[in-house]
């Protein structure tokens, strides 16, 4: 088992990085509502639960237990 061992954080922060040198201001994923462990360290870093509009909402269709998150990357000073 590889929970717990910073590996998911690690990732999204190379993610986040990238994301950030492309010129994305803000990142967005779907994480399934019983996956409790996931939420919380994605609001650990930052994400925020989001009301779902437009394209977001065909996909919800089809994956109806994701909680839709996002996370603004205007104030992260990251490096290339």
């Amino acid at each position: 088992d590889h929970r717990r061992q910073g590996v998911a954080s690690a990732l999204m922060t190379e993610a986040e990085r990238r994301a950030n040198n492309m010129g994305f201001d803000e990142l967005y994923l779907g994480v399934r509502s019983t996956n409790e462990l996931a939420l919380q360290m994605y609001s650990r870093i930052g994400y925020e639960s989001i009301i779902p509009s437009g394209d977001m909402l065909a996909f919800l269709e089809i994956q109806k237990e994701v909680r839709m998150l996002r996370r603004s990357l205007g104030s992260i000073k990251m490096n290339e």
